[in-house]
């Protein structure tokens, strides 16, 4: 892509640009074909992140992590009397 704006698409479609700024952007991509591919991109993007499933179950993933913390050194700090 060679226009710029691209970020400031990303950040409109995210909700995060100021209003005239976010204004400023809808118009641009009136004009702008890359920055249009862009704002289709990401939408495709962001949906097939919405659609995601992940593959593990609940059991299934409890064990990879135990897994892994058995791996981690663990610190033990030793119990000081109340005063």
């Amino acid at each position: 892509m060679s226009c710029d704006c691209t970020e400031k698409v990303s950040l409109l479609i995210d909700g995060e640009l100021p209003e005239n700024e976010a204004r400023e952007v809808q118009r641009h991509l009136l004009q702008c074909v890359d920055c249009q591919r862009a704002k289709t991109d990401f939408l495709g993007f962001r949906s097939q992140i919405g659609a995601y499933v992940p593959q593990l179950e609940p059991v299934t993933q409890r064990e990879a992590l135990n897994r892994i913390l058995k791996r981690r050194p663990v610190k033990v700090r030793s119990a000081r009397p109340a005063c």
